[in-house]
């Protein structure tokens, strides 16, 4: 993983943490994780998840970009792509 990459995910995976502190889910989860089967992200924590990266990447995000998100590696590739 170069340093970029390694960057976005660090800061995916604190926002997911985060989000993550109000439903109780505590399982592990790694670059290659599933947004719903592996990472539980419901649909407010995904608009929260939104809203945050479009804060970091300082741009919002077209609905036809996010819904094609299926992996946590999908949203890294967005952020090495816009920031």
């Amino acid at each position: 993983m170069n340093s970029s990459t390694e960057i976005h995910w660090q800061w995916l995976f604190e926002q997911i943490q985060q989000i993550r502190t109000y439903s109780g889910i505590t399982n592990d989860f790694t670059l290659d994780s599933t947004l719903i089967a592996d990472v539980h992200i419901d649909s407010l924590e995904m608009l929260e998840l939104i809203t945050a990266i479009e804060q970091y990447t300082g741009q919002p995000i077209n609905d036809e970009v996010w819904m094609k998100w299926y992996k946590l590696s999908d949203i890294v590739e967005y952020l090495l792509s816009v920031k």
